[in-house]
């Protein structure tokens, strides 16, 4: 039996403290004090607002009520009461006798109802006479009936009438009765009765200004919105920003979605005319928001400067509880108790006592505190090999945080490589939404007084590569702005972009200009802004825009962290929160920034490449173009045009001191070059011929791209000219039509183009119809990068234009997967020029003489050939002394007269005949025997 006790007892300990661990796990609170007993109705605060997380619906919250005494009690939420209509019979404060026996009755109404009917009932059966009927309201007396006469209904004579219902507090009577003779006589009343209907209660409304964080995203803002709570019943949200606001507007969520953090959007509308209050945006939003964050965003192609305010108006509902002990009632959230809203209360005839909730107060400790207890949220091993960077940052406590990254991280090109570590363990994580950040850029202004014109020098951070600029100025002014920047194979500033900069109010405006198409390779941008007749434009701040995200996680404990990155070769984590990722979603994180980024020398991505070129010989090659490299590394080497245009790009060799730098080629991406043309119009024939030129003939070139703008159809006609340019001949036609106001651009292929033609015409006739502009004219072509790694620092050359060079084939191609991972240095190709070829006379005398030249074999030809001619020069004197000796033998054998015609001649037949050696003479004939 003791052990029994003993038992009961333990458990009635952990049953006690269960509850009070239970009680204690409130997420928000707010009291009020009682000094009485009875009914009492509270408007539900915002902050006490909860979705019940295991009902899902939005019309349940999460709330609990406890009494002075510490147990929960029961309690009735609704939004309003609409009263109950009930009958009252009144007593008359007043009778009068007037003195055209005019009777008057005058009585006052029970406070809290709305009246709408009255009724009086005469005390006679037989009589005829009216009635006029008054009411009392806001302390004016108010002629609602006149003349209502007297009727018989329900047995008895009376009068009665339907009256505007209102909170009146008096009715007034006045009686007029007459005889047969219809004589005024005096009445008698019986009763008077009224209909009243009790005053119910509206709906609650509160104007919330909640907190919120603004980031620029393209061509607008978003707005994070942090509200006092969750399952609050909206009606309506007020932007205040600087400027006023014209484009679209979208509601939405987050919602994780791969690891990341996205906007889901729930509405949507267009803002499409400035109203009365310009800096004020309405948006009609009739829901209830189950979440504690909502998205705004804001997208316009005009400036609408910051976010200043946001107002919600909101409905909230009413709580009737009934109070049995005076004291401190609270009110507590997330101890999962649901609690039904109501349209109306159960009870309409109850009267509370109004009251109100304060000390309201917020846990947050519980969201961190709760994840860290209930989940282990750890990586995996961290190994840091490959990994370009690292920046460390300190952690206070446990809890929830957003690591806010700088520029450097932002902007690298590897953000799937970004790992969080503590202790070489990777701490999970996830991103947040893209934003756009702003990075310094420095610039130089100057001013031309005489044209007035302001020139500005915008310099780039190196290797930031930014998604656009931003220019600032304030006033009333419309500009013309024109951008300039360097081109390859074009000596000074070449025309980019042109813009116009309007503002029709005095407050600041901003002018965005996209660098998508601006080189890698290039960091120097001039504009030039006219100001016609007006005094010079301020332009006071100009920024780079770049897009970056934060990283949310969560952290165990309290220490030093490290963010690593810039590693090629690894992809994106994927970690395992989607058990907490929607609790996360509600939480504010503590922000912190990180520390300053170190470059990590990683030894495997330091490895020199072992191929090494061979020698180089510059016969054959028309053009060189050089570079230079100031330290070793790995580069990648933008090319010029005359390089891109190369009709034999793969015989093109890269050298440094006379030997071949092993390289590989980069993907192929389309280019484009600005043309100078000067279209002229011939009024007779109404058309526009626009002669162009291309900067080099090539088999390279791909298209034509003509701009215009307007609404019209034409044929372009292109044109090449005739053999022996005695005229033009028809190329290509191509139809041009534009359905809009705005730029349109018509692209002719040029393929097909004769081989070294550069002289082109463009022929547009416009019939019946005004001509158009051509506003400029582009050629396109097909460009690639060389990557190699670059042994020593120093002057490199690229040699080009040799038509029968085949395409080398080095090693370097074997591990160029491998050296892809690592971050290149980027170099652009200096002008090309032209190169005659000149041979190194020494370098050429040591390559024949070596011992795989082909001196030695030149040498021993030359000599055999030298031999031959001295033994050709030699013998023929040796066969003329032959032929003299046997002539002289032959006239001596001759001598004797015997001799025959016919021996004779034998003789001169055989003495005539060539012979290669000297030989003796044969007897004659004679002496034979």
């Amino acid at each position: 039996m003791k052990n029994i006790c003993k038992i009961m007892i333990i458990l009635g300990f952990l049953v006690t403290a269960a509850v009070a661990v239970a009680e204690d796990n409130w997420h928000s609170q707010g009291s009020i004090t009682t000094t009485a007993t009875g009914l009492v109705e509270v408007v539900l605060p915002a902050e006490l607002h909860e979705i019940n997380a295991g009902k899902g619906r939005s019309d349940i919250l999460d709330l609990s009520l406890f009494g002075p005494d510490g147990n929960s009690r029961a309690f009735e939420l609704f939004w309003r009461s609409i009263g109950e209509s009930r009958p009252m019979d009144l007593e008359p404060q007043k009778r009068e006798l007037l003195d055209d026996n005019r009777l008057l009755i005058e009585s006052t109404l029970p406070a809290g109802y709305s009246y709408n009917f009255v009724r009086a009932e005469i005390d006679y059966d037989n009589y005829a006479g009216k009635a006029d009927i008054e009411c009392l309201l806001d302390g004016k007396w108010q002629m609602l009936a006149t003349g209502v006469a007297v009727q018989r209904d329900m047995g008895a004579l009376a009068v009665w009438a339907d009256v505007p219902s209102a909170p009146y507090t008096a009715v007034r009577l006045t009686f007029s009765g007459y005889d047969r003779d219809f004589s005024k006589i005096p009445v008698f009343v019986r009763s008077v009765r009224v209909t009243g209907k009790r005053l119910g209660s509206d709906y609650a409304r509160d104007e919330l200004q909640p907190s919120f964080e603004e980031a620029a995203i393209d061509n607008g803002s978003e707005l994070r919105v942090m509200l006092p709570g969750s399952g609050l019943a909206l009606e309506k949200l007020e932007v205040k920003t600087a400027a006023p606001f014209k484009g679209i507007w979208e509601i939405g969520y987050e919602k994780m979605q791969l690891g990341r953090r996205d906007f889901e959007m729930v509405t949507q509308g267009r803002v499409a005319a400035i109203g009365s209050e310009p800096l004020k945006l309405t948006i009609d939003c009739s829901r209830v928001w189950k979440q504690r964050v909502m998205l705004i965003r804001l997208v316009s192609d005009d400036y609408f400067g910051r976010v200043d305010q946001i107002k919600v108006l909101t409905r909230l509902p009413r709580l009737v509880f009934a109070v049995d002990q005076p004291g401190e009632w609270v009110f507590k959230t997330g101890l999962d108790k649901p609690v039904l809203i109501m349209e109306e209360p159960g009870v309409h005839s109850r009267t509370p006592e109004p009251l109100s909730i304060s000390n309201l107060k917020e846990q947050g400790e519980w969201r961190s505190e709760n994840l860290l207890k209930n989940y282990s949220l750890r990586g995996g091993p961290f190994n840091s090999a490959g990994y370009a960077f690292k920046a460390e940052f300190k952690v206070g406590s446990p809890g929830f945080y957003q690591l806010v990254t700088d520029a450097k991280i932002g902007l690298n090109r590897f953000q799937d490589s970004l790992r969080i570590v503590k202790d070489e363990t990777q701490i999970p994580y996830f991103l947040g939404r893209s934003e756009v950040r702003h990075l310094a850029v420095t610039s130089e202004k100057s001013y031309d007084a005489a044209a007035n014109r302001s020139t500005w020098l915008i310099k780039l951070p190196e290797g930031a590569q930014l998604n656009a600029l931003r220019l600032y100025a304030r006033g009333i002014f419309e500009r013309s702005l024109t951008f300039e920047r360097h081109v390859a194979g074009k000596v000074s500033w070449q025309p980019w972009q042109t813009r116009q900069w309007k503002n029709r109010s005095d407050g600041e405006s901003a002018l965005t200009l996209s660098l998508q198409d601006f080189p890698a390779d290039q960091t120097d941008i001039r504009m030039h802004v006219d100001h016609g007749s007006n005094q010079p434009l301020d332009i006071y701040g100009i920024s780079g825009l770049y897009t970056a995200n934060d990283l949310f996680f969560i952290a165990h404990e309290a220490g030093d962290y490290e963010l690593f990155g810039g590693n090629p070769g690894v992809r994106a984590p994927a970690y395992d929160l989607a058990i907490i990722q929607q609790k996360l979603l509600d939480m504010t994180p503590v922000k912190i920034p990180v520390g300053p980024v170190l470059d990590i020398a990683d030894a495997a991505t330091s490895e020199k490449p072992v191929d090494q070129g061979a020698p180089f010989n510059n016969a054959g090659y028309s053009w060189i173009a050089t570079f230079t490299v100031t330290a070793p590394g790995f580069y990648q080497l933008g090319l010029n045009l005359q390089a891109s245009l190369d009709d034999n790009k793969k015989g093109q060799r890269l050298v440094r001191n006379d030997r071949q730098v092993p390289f590989f080629a980069g993907a192929s991406e389309k280019a484009k070059t600005d043309i100078f043309v000067n279209p002229v119009y011939d009024k007779k024939a109404n058309a526009t011929t626009c002669e162009i030129k291309l900067p080099a003939a090539s088999k390279q070139w791909q298209s034509i791209r003509i701009h215009s703008s307007g609404v019209f159809s034409r044929e372009a006609v292109l044109e090449i000219s005739k053999p022996g340019r005695l005229g033009w001949q028809a190329f290509k036609k191509a139809p041009w039509t534009s359905r809009s106001e705005s730029n349109t651009v018509l692209e002719i292929p040029l393929s097909g183009l004769r081989e070294g033609e550069t002289d082109l015409r463009l022929l547009i006739a416009h019939g019946d119809n005004s001509p158009i502009t051509i506003s400029s004219v582009e050629a396109t072509y097909y460009t690639e990068s060389l990557f190699f790694h670059a042994a020593e620092a120093g002057e490199y050359r690229l040699y080009g234009g040799n038509s029968k060079a085949r395409a080398p084939v080095y090693d370097l191609a074997l591990i160029k997967d491998h050296m892809l991972k690592n971050e290149p240095n980027r170099i652009q190709l200096g002008e090309a020029a032209a190169f005659s070829g000149d041979l190194d006379i020494k370098r050429q005398f040591d390559e024949a003489f070596s011992e795989t030249g082909w001196g030695l074999y030149a040498v021993l030809g030359v000599v055999t050939l030298l031999l031959i001619v001295i033994i050709i020069r030699l013998f023929p004197e040796d066969e003329k002394a032959s032929q003299a000796a046997a002539a002289q033998s032959a006239d001596q054998a001759s001598a004797p007269a015997s001799e025959s015609p016919a021996s004779a001649e034998n003789t001169d037949a055989k003495s005539s005949e060539p012979v290669e050696t000297p030989k003796p003479a044969p007897p004659p004939e004679s002496d034979k025997p």
